[in-house]
This record gives C-alpha cells, sequence and structure tokens, in this order.
C-alpha cells in the first residue's frame, strides 16, 4: 500500500494514467457541451424589429420636397449600393442634425437618403444624456464639479451606449448572432469547468484516486 506523502513508480503510472482518463474525458465532454449551442446562423434574428428601432425618414428620404414614395434607408434590407450596412449604422446613430451625417454622405459613408434620418430610441437617449451635461455644465459653472463617476450623468451616458449598441445589433443580425453564440460558448464552457470541479470534490484529485485504487488491491492480493 503506497505511504502518504510518497511516490513511488507504481502509484506514479497509476496517476499518470488517471490523468489521462479524466483529460479525455474532459475533452468529450467539453465537446459535447459546446457542440449544443446552436451554430451563429441559427440565432440571426431579422425581425420584427421595435418602432422606436425602426428609422424615422428625413425629408431626403422622402424624395424632393418630402414628397415621393419612401427611400430605405435601414441596412437590414438591402444595403445602399456600394455603402456596407457597418459604415451606415455608425452615421444611422449619430444624433439627428450632427454635421457629421452631411461629412458621411460626402465621403461615400452613408446613403444620402439617411441625413436627417434616426432612430426613435437613440434620439431619446441622446437629448437625455444631452440633458445631463447640460446639468453639469451648469454645476461646473457654480463651482461644484462632478465627476465622471457623477451617478445620473453616467447612467445616462451608459443608457445612450446601450441604446445605440442595440441599434447597431438590429442593423447588422449577424454580428448580434456571433456575440450571442460567444456568450452561450462562454456559459457552457463554465458550466463543464463546474461539473468538473464538482467530480474532482466527489471523487478526489487522480492522486487520491491512484491510492485508494492501489490500496484496494493491495487488500484483494
Amino acid at each position: 500500500m503506497p505511504e502518504d506523502g510518497i511516490i513511488g513508480p507504481e502509484l506514479a503510472a497509476k496517476i499518470a494514467e488517471l490523468q489521462r482518463l479524466d483529460e479525455r474525458d474532459r475533452q468529450r465532454s467539453l465537446a459535447r457541451a459546446e457542440g449544443a449551442v446552436p451554430p451563429t446562423e441559427e440565432l440571426v434574428q431579422y425581425g420584427p424589429v421595435p418602432p422606436e428601432y425602426t428609422p424615422v425618414p428625413g425629408p431626403a428620404s422622402l424624395g424632393p420636397g418630402g414628397m415621393g414614395p419612401r427611400v430605405e434607408i435601414d441596412p437590414r434590407f438591402g444595403e445602399y449600393p456600394g455603402i456596407p450596412s457597418a459604415l451606415q449604422k455608425y452615421s444611422m446613430t449619430e444624433p439627428r442634425g450632427n454635421p457629421e451625417r452631411e461629412r458621411d454622405v460626402r465621403k461615400g459613408y452613408a446613403n444620402p437618403a439617411s441625413v436627417d434620418a434616426y432612430y426613435p430610441a437613440v434620439q431619446d437617449a441622446y437629448l437625455r444624456q444631452r440633458g445631463a451635461r447640460a446639468g453639469r455644465a451648469a454645476n461646473r459653472a457654480a463651482g461644484s464639479e462632478k465627476a465622471w463617476e457623477d451617478s445620473a450623468w453616467k447612467r445616462l451616458h451608459d443608457e445612450h451606449m446601450d441604446v445605440r449598441n442595440q441599434a447597431w445589433d438590429y442593423t447588422n443580425p449577424d454580428l448580434a448572432a456571433f456575440r450571442e453564440r460567444q456568450r452561450l460558448l462562454e456559459g457552457a464552457r463554465a458550466q463543464e469547468a463546474a461539473r468538473q470541479s464538482g467530480l474532482s470534490e466527489a471523487f478526489g484529485t487522480p492522486e487520491e484516486r491512484a491510492r485508494t485504487i492501489l490500496a484496494l488491491t493491495d487488500l484483494g492480493r
């Protein structure tokens, strides 16, 4: 029977054997867990899209004088010729009236019809953040400087960023699906790691199990 703290050749060989078996089983179990996560293409959600994340057209979207059929400006339903949706979505989530909108059009980064268009949710979040920024400026003028960590200012800024991220996800469902799959994979791996830890606690380490196996073998001789 192996003495505690002493690892002889027989015990070392048994430990190595159990470690190889454990790693093989761990890899197989992890592969099954990851294989249960749907592929990216099955996680793509094309709609329906909430109205607050559906672009509201501006005059340019309706033709000269605001008349005529609406020009489709949402890259989810067909990109503007030569303009990737990744560029269009960044322009679309800028505040309405932002000079950068016209610059993007001039440089070919955005559909001309999108100059005055906007996502209602993004515009509302931007205006709330802008109000908080004005309040911060007033506090600074009054001599009461508030740091970035100020709860109201930071909360509204974070809300604005969250809403923009949501708009980008609706604009580019493939990217949103990719991120969702990564989240599911991380969850599956964490669950598998927790399961392996539970097995180790329940049945012992390879060394502990090896000592038990050799001790039982000695008793049976």
